[in-house]
């Protein structure tokens, strides 16, 4: 938006930004998002011959890949989406090698808020994840079942 002097603010009122949070620290309170980068997930973007893919599967969770000509890069967890705070969901194609964590968080989402300038894994996040299922219960009704992170 501009203002009476000429300038134009970007994400500076209600916008909000979000990260993938890393897996080592967990942060105790909302800080400054100049402070917030030792929280957000690094990555590398490397060129490949072939496509690079995710495979999910609810059953064997040492998925093996089809053929010789393809190669395993890494073994993780089946990512869906998170909603946060802000009540917004955000996910990742199940084909994406994103939608395949190498490791498990309950709330991998860092939400900034850029009107104030704070940044948290704010407890009302929730994420979703592929569940493993036997191949006798797959169209059987799921039941709801709660599991309590370990201290």
């Amino acid at each position: 938006s501009d203002d009476r002097e000429g300038y134009c603010h970007i994400n500076a009122r209600n916008s909000r930004s979000y990260w993938l949070s890393t897996i080592d620290v967990q942060m105790s309170m909302p800080m400054p998002a100049e402070n917030s980068l030792n929280y957000i997930s690094r990555c590398v973007v490397c060129q490949s011959p072939t496509n690079v893919w995710a495979v999910h599967s609810q059953g064997d969770p040492e998925y093996k890949c089809d053929g010789s000509s393809n190669n395993l890069l890494w073994n993780g967890y089946s990512y869906m989406m998170s909603v946060i705070q802000s009540q917004q969901g955000l996910g990742q194609n199940l084909i994406s090698p994103g939608s395949c964590l190498q490791h498990f968080r309950p709330r991998p989402i860092l939400e900034c808020n850029n009107n104030g300038g704070k940044c948290f894994i704010w407890k009302g996040a929730s994420s979703y994840w592929m569940k493993q299922i036997n191949d006798s219960q797959q169209f059987v009704k799921p039941q709801g079942v709660t599991y309590k992170r370990n201290p």
